[in-house]
């Protein structure tokens, strides 16, 4: 609020005094993400998961889905763009103090921020803050290679390789479970070519049949599980003659 005073005087000293007051309201232009997908601004998680039920078209690659900012002091017709990752910007235009683009992602942590161009052509861009986002557009997937399912053996050591489609540098969680007395646990991380080795695993209750189940987790908290059964027999078998 501003409070200007006018002070007028004649030739014989006479004044007069004018008060007026003014208030004021500055507002700045701004973009503000309003839409992701499905979820409406303030949005409730930091990062915001997208996961499968969230694809606008599941028929096609990366995940499909729509983003929507609203603009205030922004002219129609100006320029907005979306920055995925820091890349290149997608561009559209202001419509009636809004835009949408159509995004499509791989899986993995993303993040975005939009901008409008104030001014015409040679304006500066004014941005939103930036987003943070985690794709999960595949189910993940473990299987254990090796040893194979019903494998009977009398070494009381094995290795196991598992493979998962959860990326390089990921964690596989094996359990290796003997029959109720508890389990040991165990964990490899997944090289360039989505394998994880458990070496020197051992079977330490006896003889008797081993579950061994391996265990995956997403980025988004999807988890997907194998297991196998392997037999240990450390006892020798006994011959007996019965004839003649």
């Amino acid at each position: 609020a501003f409070i200007l005073t006018f002070t007028v005087s004649d030739e014989l000293g006479n004044e007069s005094e004018l008060v007026v007051n003014i208030t004021g309201q500055y507002s700045e232009a701004s973009v503000t993400v309003t839409q992701i997908d499905g979820y409406t601004a303030p949005f409730e998680t930091d990062p915001l998961v997208l996961n499968l039920e969230d694809d606008d078209n599941p028929d096609v690659d990366l995940l499909q889905f729509s983003v929507t900012i609203a603009t205030s002091l922004v002219d129609d017709g100006a320029v907005a763009q979306l920055v995925i990752d820091s890349g290149l910007p997608m561009e559209t235009t202001v419509e009636s103090g809004t835009a949408s683009w159509n995004v499509a992602l791989d899986n993995g942590p993303h993040t975005l921020m939009a901008q409008a161009q104030l001014g015409g052509t040679s304006g500066a861009f004014i941005s939103s803050s930036t987003y943070n986002l985690i794709i999960a557009w595949t189910a993940p997937t473990v299987s254990i290679e090796d040893p194979l399912d019903g494998l009977w053996t009398n070494i009381n050591v094995i290795d196991v390789t598992a493979v998962s489609n959860i990326g390089e540098g990921k964690t596989v969680t094996l359990n290796v479970n003997g029959g109720g007395e508890g389990r040991a646990e165990y964990t490899a991380e997944l090289d360039a070519d989505g394998i994880a080795i458990f070496e020197n695993i051992e079977l330490a209750q006896g003889d008797m049949p081993y579950v061994l189940l391996a265990e995956v987790e997403d980025l988004a908290g999807n988890i997907a599980e194998d297991a196998i059964t392997v037999n240990l027999d450390t006892v020798n078998p006994t011959p007996v003659i019965t004839s003649p």
